[in-house]
Parts: C-alpha cells; structure tokens; sequence
C-alpha cells in the first residue's frame, strides 16, 4: 500500500475546510440526494461525498458503506485530491497503490473505484465525490465521468450554500443577542444622525435620563446637554462628520427631571457597507455615584494625610522586605530621623540589639510561613534613636495589602515618661504597702492576744477599749488593702497566682471567715453546693476575696435574724456558678448603673451607717474578669439582692491530698463536723462516714492512720460495735487504731464483749480537743517534737507577736535583715523559715534562693510580706505565701503548725497548698 502525499498547500486546504465548519455535522438531504444520484447514474453501489481531513477521510454523505470515516492513509481519495482530474481505479486489487489497502483486502472489498475532487472557489481540493463497486469495471465512459463531474460541482455549490446558510443563522443570532444585549444594558446606547437627531434610544437610556424611547426618538440630542456645554455636541458631530476619532471622555449632561448627572462617554461612527459614515453611537454611563465615592476618598484621603502628619503617634510602613516607604513628621520627632533620612532603609536601622539583628530573619519566616509575633499584637519593646540612645515604646503592627504587595504599618507611641511615672508609683505603692501593713499586723495581733485573754485578765473597761481597738484596726486593714488593690489593678501590677482549685472549697473558707462578721450583725450565713465538684483555673485567695466582699456586702444590708444564702450549681454546660442572696431593701434603681464603680455608694449614709469603703465591689467585678469570668446581679426592691458570679470549669481531675487521713464514723452531723474541724487544723484529712455500712465502704477506698468510731451509732446497716468486730478479720485493718468515742465511757467499756476489736483510747463526751487529738498523733506516729525556726522580719512588733503565737511550738529565732539571716542560716540549723520579702538590705528572694541552693536540702519555707504580688519563681520555693493584714496572724501560725506536723509525717504531704 502506498500511502498518498500530502498537497505542497496542505495548510491553506485544510483552513479552505474547515471554514464550510461542516465537519461532524449530521447527514443532510441536500447532500444525501447527490450520493443516492451518482450511484443510480453511474449503476454502482456504493457512493460518497468524502471530505479529507488531517488525519482521516469523514464522509458527508455515504450510500453502501456504514462506516462514516477512515484512517487517511487508507483513503482513496487522498490520492484523488492531488491533481484537478478524476481518479479512475479499475481493479485495485491489481494496483500497486491499493492491492494491499485494509479496504481492498477487506470489508467493503473495494475493486473499482472513480473519484472526483471538491475544489473551492480558491482551487483547494478539500475532498471528492467518488463511486465505489466490489466488481472491477475494465473503464468508465467519458460521459459518465462527466455525470460525475457536474454531480461534484453541484455538492461544492452546496457547501457553498450551507456555508451561508451557516453564515445568515448566525449573523440572525448575533444580531437578536445584540438587540437584547443594548435592550437589557444598564448603561444608555444611543444613535443619532450625523446631525444630532436621536434614531434609536434603548432602556438604558430610559433609566439615565428620564425619557422614554417614544419621547426621544426624533428629537435632538442637545435636549441633554447643558447649554454652558453645547459646544461638545457640535465638536463631536464635527469631528466625526470628518472620520476623526473621538476619546472616551467624561462630562455632565440633564436629566428629563432638571437633574444633573455626571456621565462618561464612548462616541463611535456607525459606518455602511461602502465605508460611509451615516450616523453616530454613543454609550453614556452615569458615573454621579463612583465621583460622589471618588470625592469622598479624596476627601478621606485629605483627612488622613492630615491624621498621619499631625498625629502624637509615629506612624511607619514598611514592605515586606522591611524597607521604609512612609515616615510621619511623629516617628520623626521620636527617632530623630527627618523622612529622607530613613525612607528607603531597613525599619532595623531604628532597632537596637538583640530586635536589630533577629529582625530580617523574623520577617522572613512570617513572609515564607506565616509565624507572626508581632502582627496584630500590641507589645512594649526598645526603640533606637539617631543618636545611639534607646527608649521603651508601646509598637502596634498591621498587615495590609496594596496592589498583591504585601505591606505593613507600625505605630509607635514613646513611654519613657509613662515608663517613669509607673516606677515611682510601684515604688510608692511598696512602701505604703510595707510602711501601714507591717505595723498594723502587729497592732492588730497584739489586740487579739489581749482579747483573747493570752496575756492575762485585763479589767472589763479596758477590755471594751481593746475591742474597740481591735474592730477598728480591722476596718482600717481593710480600708488599705482594697484602696492598695485598686491601685494595683489601675496599674496593672495585680498580679494572680492562678491554679486549679475546687470552687466549693473556697466559698466554704469565705463562709467560714465570715461567720463570726455576719454574727455582729445577726445575720446567719448558708451553703449550699449541691455536692458539685467544679475545679476552676483561679487564685484562691482572691476567690476568697471575692466571696468575702459579696458576703459583708449581703450582711451589712441584711435585717437581723435573716440568713445570707450562698449557692454553687452548674447552670449551664462549661460553667460553675456561686450566687450571694439577702433579703436586704434591694438595690435602688438610681444607683444600680454605678454599682461597680469606685467609691460607690447607694447614698451618702450608707457609708456612714453600713460601713464600707464603696470599693469592694469594684475590686470584685476586676478580679472576677481576671480570671475570665462574670459577675451580675438581680435586685428587687423591698424583697433582697441576689449577685451572681460565673467561672469556666476545668475538666475534673481529683485533687490528690497527701495528708494522714483518719476516718470518722459518726452519725451525730455536730460531733462529725466537730472532730473533723479539729483533725484538718492539726494537718490531717478527715473522711466522714454516717454509717457503719459507708464506715466499711470507705475503708476499702484508701488507707487510714486511725479510726474515730462513735459507739453510739445506731441504724439499719449496723452499729459502731459491729463495725468494731469487723476490723481484726481484715488483713488491711487487723492493726488499725480505733479511738472510740463515747457519752459513758465506763457503761460502754463494760458492754463490750470479747472479740469486738482491740480499743487504742477512749475519749468521752464532749470531746476534748487537746486530749483528742494528742490520742490521734499517738495512734498515727505523728508525735512532734519541738523546732527552731528562722523568722526573718525588720520590724520588732511583727517579729515578737509571732514568737509569743508561736511559743508552745516552737523556738523562733529573730533576724532583721538579708545579711543578719544569712549568717544564721549559714551557721545554725532551723527545721522551718518564715521571711518578709521586703527588708532593709534587700529581697527575702535572696534568702529563698540561697537556702535552696545550698546542699542538704531546704527547709519548708513561709513568706509573710506586705508585698501580694510574689513572682511565680518566689511562690514555686516556698510552701506557702501569706500578705499581712490579708492573712491573718492565726491563719500564719496554723500554716506553721500544719507544716510542723507534716514535718514529723513521713509521707504525708503539704497541709496547706501555696499561695
């Protein structure tokens, strides 16, 4: 088989065919008929009109075969397209070309074979109307060939035809796309004569300009246009009238409704088909709303640059490879720069060490990776001026992007004078601080000593002067603590320890520190929690804080013999709730917008009548939101006031008490609460059980150093007796202290019988706290021994009132300084150390950190300071951290005396956790 060349004009004849954009079209009957004539003429049974594509032949039209296209190099009629004269192959089985032709060795089996060429207009021969038999045929005649001949020229008038056929559809389509393209334009499409006669006005127009089609078609454009701009229409109309070319412009032009719009223009010649000019098309767009926008950025634009070079604030921006492009006359005054000097530069040039040299590597892991330190953040850094010297400053950064460029903008505020005005008022706040607490600690532990008749009798006379003494310093405490509070707070220097802590637990404290307050007034205190277990991330002493404001608040505006309800509930997924209620008169509706502000009062008697300074609520509703929460209130006049205070709960995890525990059962709730009150003062943890069944129970939970059984219970599950038998037959309780506990210690010793368990002590009815608990330290092996400790406080009072609290404990040895401490610590041993942080040589801190990093180990170590807002390092060394005046001088020494027992403890853990 010889595969047929291709034409030396293969291109322009493959672009002659596909410009009939015919190929792959259905069959047609204009087509169909001239295959069906050359077959019917020519007595042959096969006929096709082919068309030769680049790769394949594809038939039009074909009689006799089913197939509607061939690979080219099988065609025949390739071969045919290369010369202007039909192609006649009598037998192809004996043609060289063809014997061997997939066609000729195969299905249709092609012998005779006579084709034609298509030739266009332009003399490519874009394909053949050819006949096809399965028989040789020795020749064709002359006059057949001539039938063919004038059948081919007829199929390429036909393509002709449907190429134009083709042609009109199309211009028909496009012509109704455009008509509903002008129609359906917002903007108004207009023609008019070459002399300013309007002929057509589309609905565009109509919302333009105000006129309907039927009211400006015919009349002269000029109707819109001012009379100061008359002279455009006669400068269009002339320049177009002699084929000039007219530029999009912008002017104004009159509504029907005397309104004038700002319009922009596109003006076109409408041109025949001889090229003449005979009309003119306008496009307007009304552009009234984007020069309204346009004004107003500009206006905007005035303003800002007005901002940006009279603003305090430095404003720099930079690219995203930190070069200055901007520097405002502020940022100039602060640096000392003038704009030419830095504009151009890298912003580092206005950085010291270590911001300068991490600065480029900084801004190209955020370019590559997105790690931002600085964006979007406000953050206090140093600033390097011109000439060498730095400064702090306040550095805000944001992000913009202008034309795909990555920008950002710096403002940058100078607080060198704020820097300063801090310092002196932190200073002045330490020593305030240092200067009331410490002397009113020791005037206020000094009157609890009296009043409580520690140093003797004193006359009744005098005893209600000291009470008097002591209330008042009481008030006073409090009057420096909340106005050094809100200082703090002002200053943002309040600092909290936050831990997760069980919420119930420390309303339960503030309850119990109040009891003795709501007493004074009448007034009774209740808890309910509902046996909820909330953990909550906060600092515990000032939920303390919070809850004692809350409840002196409640109890001051309280009638006598009424209760102050406190509740802890779980109102809502994710959140722990504790609600303060009185009965009180209710919060008047004139003072309820300032409740939370300073010095607030609901009226100039209160502060008279009530007491108070008006700060606490104000502290409160601070520390509050300090630890992320909320704090509201209901009120209701004549009827009380409820405030609400809400905290997001931890997850609840159990929080591991490393104490001697020792299991009370008891089914008197007086007695239970009383022995547990005493056991968690001396450093044990209390398990109460209200039954001798629950008694079992608990034993199975955890382990015990003792068992504090009441023989008087009684109930269905058992009684203590019963329980008593129960512990020798347990190998876990064979050898378990029991202290039993009864109203007739002699009748219940007789009554039991042998076999009930063996009895370590017996202690009657009501029990003796002294004899009580020196039983429960025997049946543990906690027995304690006296010891030393180092007390390291400058002032003298501070330092004698804690050794008489102190004095059946232990020795406490006094020092008044860093140094004076040092030399002690260094020469003596001391099983504890209480210290102030504020001392007259330097920081307690330096004590801490020298005891713990000597070797041997440190001991437990107390901080009792006027300073309350420790560092986290300072409050991670030390056992526990306690402010004067806040912590009182009782709850100090029940620290001491927990950490002195858990000291002989072996295993036990810290008695009281670390504030």
């Amino acid at each position: 088989m010889i595969v047929a060349p291709r034409p030396h004009d293969e291109s322009e004849r493959l672009a002659a065919l596909r410009h009939f954009e015919i190929i792959g079209t259905p069959p047609e009957e204009a087509f169909d008929r001239y295959t069906r004539l050359a077959a019917k003429i020519l007595d042959v049974p096969i006929a096709v009109i082919s068309l030769v594509e680049e790769d394949c032949q594809w038939f039009k039209s074909h009689l006799g075969i089913e197939a509607n296209r061939f690979p080219r190099e099988w065609a025949f009629c390739a071969h045919a397209i290369l010369g202007h004269e039909a192609l006649v192959v009598p037998d192809a089985t004996q043609d060289r070309r063809f014997f061997d032709n997939p066609l000729v060795t195969g299905a249709p089996a092609i012998r005779f074979y006579a084709g034609v060429p298509l030739e266009t207009r332009d003399h490519f021969n874009i394909g053949t109307l050819c006949i096809m038999d399965n028989r040789a045929h020795e020749t064709i005649t002359e006059f057949h060939l001539g039938i063919l001949r004038d059948l081919a020229h007829a199929v390429v008038n036909e393509l002709y035809l449907y190429k134009a056929t083709l042609d009109l559809k199309q211009s028909e389509t496009a012509k109704s796309q455009l008509a509903a393209i002008i129609e359906s334009s917002n903007d108004a499409i207009i023609s008019k004569t070459l002399t300013g006669i309007i002929m057509s006005w589309n609905h565009g127009a109509e919302a333009i300009f105000g006129y309907s089609a039927a009211e400006a078609i015919n009349r002269p454009l000029m109707m819109l246009i001012p009379p100061e701009r008359a002279h455009e229409e006669a400068e269009i109309l002339g320049k177009i009238g002699r084929g000039e070319h007219i530029d999009h412009f912008e002017t104004i032009r009159v509504r029907k409704d005397g309104a004038v719009i700002d319009v922009s223009v596109t003006v076109s010649p409408i041109i025949d088909r001889d090229g003449g000019i005979i009309g003119i098309s306008k496009i307007a767009r009304d552009i009234s709303e984007r020069r309204q926008t346009e004004r107003a950025l500009a206006d905007r634009q005035d303003r800002l640059s007005a901002i940006f070079n009279t603003v305090v604030d430095g404003i720099i921006t930079i690219d995203q490879d930190g070069i200055i492009e901007t520097f405002n006359p502020a940022a100039a005054r602060i640096f000392g720069y003038q704009p030419i000097e830095v504009i151009g530069c890298n912003v580092k040039i206005l950085m010291p060490d270590p911001y300068h040299r991490e600065h480029d590597d900084y801004l190209s892991r955020y370019n590559k990776g997105g790690e931002a330190r600085v964006i979007g953040i406000g953050r206090e850094v140093v600033g390097r001026r011109k000439d060498g010297t730095t400064f702090p400053m306040e550095l805000s950064v944001g992000q913009m992007g202008i034309s795909d460029r990555r920008m950002f903008t710096g403002i940058v505020r100078d607080i060198s004078d704020r820097k300063q005005a801090e310092k002196m008022k932190t200073e002045f706040i330490s020593t305030i601080s240092h200067e009331l607490r410490t002397p009113l600690t020791a005037i206020r532990g000094s009157l609890s000593l009296v009043n409580t008749g520690v140093v003797g009798d004193i006359p009744d006379d005098a005893r209600n002067l000291t009470v008097i003494a002591e209330q008042s310093t009481d008030r006073l405490v409090r009057l420096i603590n909340d106005i050094l509070d809100v200082e703090k707070i002002s200053a943002g220097q309040l600092q909290l320890d936050l831990q997760p802590i069980a919420i119930t637990e420390q309303v339960a404290r503030a309850v119990e520190d109040n009891q003795a307050y709501g007493e004074q007034f009448g007034v009774g205190l209740g808890l309910e929690s509902g046996g909820t277990e909330a953990m909550v991330l906060a600092d515990a002493d000032r939920i303390v804080q919070i809850f004692t404001n809350l409840i002196s608040n409640a109890v001051k505006f309280s009638p006598r013999d009424q209760t102050v309800s406190l509740s802890v509930t779980e109102p809502r997924r994710g959140w722990v709730r504790v609600s303060v209620a009185d009965r009180g008169p209710g919060i008047p509706s004139e003072f309820r917008s300032r409740i939370f502000g300073k010095f607030a009062q609901a009226d100039s008697s209160d502060s008279k009548a009530k007491g108070g300074t008006g700060l606490g609520l104000n502290i409160t509703r601070n520390l509050v939101e300090r630890m992320h929460g909320r704090i509201w209130y209901e009120s209701e006049i004549g009827q009380g006031t409820v405030f609400h205070v809400e905290f997001p709960l931890l997850a609840r995890t159990p929080l591991e008490d490393k104490r001697p525990a020792v299991l009370i059962v008891a089914g008197d709730p007086a007695l239970a609460g009383t022995v547990s009150t005493m056991l968690d003062e001396e450093g044990f943890a209390a398990v109460v059980a209200a039954t001798a069944a629950e008694g079992q129970k608990r034993l199975c939970e955890r382990n015990f150093v003792a068992v504090c059984l009441d023989l008087g219970l009684s109930d269905g599950d058992g009684d203590g007796p019963s329980l008593l038998r129960e512990l020798p037959c347990r190998a876990d309780t064979r050898d378990l202290p029991v202290i039993a506990i009864s109203a007739v210690v002699d009748e219940a010793k007789a009554r039991l019988a042998e076999g009930s368990g063996e009895i370590f002590d017996w202690i009657g009815k009501p029990v003796d706290a002294a004899q009580f608990l020196a039983s429960v330290r025997r049946a543990s092996k906690q027995e304690r021994q006296r010891v030393r400790i180092l007390h390291v406080e400058d002032d003298d009072l501070t330092r004698a009132l804690v050794a008489r609290l102190l004095a059946d404990h232990a020795d406490v040895i006094g020092a008044t300084s860093v140094k004076e401490a040092l030399d002690l610590a260094g020469r003596q041993h001391f099983d504890m150390v209480v210290l102030d942080i504020g001392l007259p040589d330097g920081s307690g801190a330096e004590v801490i950190s020298y005891l713990n990093g000597r070797g041997g180990g440190a001991p437990p170590m107390v901080v009792f300071s006027a300073v309350d807002d420790l560092t986290a390092p300072i409050r991670a060394s030390v056992e526990a951290c306690l402010v004067k005046s806040r912590d009182s001088e009782r709850e100090l020494v029940e620290t001491i005396r927990k950490l002195i027992f858990q000291r002989s403890g072996k295993d036990s853990g810290p008695g009281k956790s670390a504030r």
